[in-house]
């Protein structure tokens, strides 16, 4: 999986929460990979046999930055987090996961992939498994939101937007209506090991 061209999102906030310093193109940079289910389906799989046949497969999914179709096993289930190895090992909330399951079973799916905020890991809660990656290209997210509710927004989805960056600033972008998410197009350089 060395080869592939990953594409991870990251929400301008996890970058003020002081979790990362801000990202350039050309970087190499450690970090975790977090899985988030919200809003889409996750299911055990059928049976062993359908699961070693998709085992540790990732799909992107077209038009949609960060976001793949999965299959993987967990290798770690704690009251907080689950870490499943889809190819690359991914952190994911306990708490979006309504398919249950253990170490051994086998979950297949689609979810947005993006830098890990660390939340699940302070105090030892689980482990955080990182990789060295090599920021190739950075994206800001440019499409416009809607008000959806009382202070309540969502990105217009029928008017995607990206403007390309050499480097992100949470700080600055922040202060403007597009807000500063941003996607990280990235090449896997090597497994950082486990905290």
């Amino acid at each position: 999986m060395a080869d592939r061209s990953w594409v991870f999102g990251i929400d301008g906030w996890i970058l003020e929460d002081g979790e990362y310093d801000d990202f350039e193109c050309g970087q190499l940079r450690d970090f975790g990979i977090e899985l988030s289910v919200h809003g889409f389906a996750v299911e055990l799989a059928q049976t062993r046999a359908e699961s070693a046949r998709t085992a540790t497969h990732l799909s992107a999914v077209n038009g949609a930055r960060s976001v793949y179709d999965f299959m993987g096993e967990p290798i770690f289930v704690g009251e907080d987090a689950w870490l499943i190895d889809v190819g690359i090992v991914v952190c994911v909330s306990t708490f979006q996961l309504s398919a249950g399951g253990e170490v051994g079973d086998w979950l297949g799916g689609r979810g947005y992939f993006g830098l890990d905020s660390g939340f699940h890991h302070r105090g030892g809660r689980s482990p955080q498994h990182r990789y060295t990656w090599r920021i190739d290209r950075i994206e800001r997210d440019m499409t416009p939101w809607l008000g959806t509710g009382p202070r309540t927004f969502t990105r217009d989805t029928a008017s995607r937007s990206y403007s390309e960056v050499e480097r992100t600033d949470a700080w600055e972008h922040q202060l403007t209506p597009e807000g500063n998410d941003y996607f990280l197009h990235c090449a896997l350089v090597a497994a950082s090991g486990t905290r």
